[in-house]
């Protein structure tokens, strides 16, 4: 068992830093959306077309 957990220890690893990062992502897509939205009438125009996601509608 304990070779096991060593032999698939560094592909655990990459998965978990894999999850991480897109969770960061995630987290930082939200907060700028949130910002965007909140504060909407003080953010030109331009900007806020430069920080919409290409698929959102």
């Amino acid at each position: 068992m304990v070779r096991e957990a060593e032999q698939y220890a560094e592909e655990d690893r990459r998965r978990r830093e894999a999850a991480e990062t897109r969770n960061r992502g995630e987290q930082l897509l939200h907060t700028t959306e949130k910002l965007i939205k909140d504060n909407a009438e003080h953010i030109p125009a331009k900007a806020k077309s430069e920080t919409r996601r290409p698929w959102a509608t």
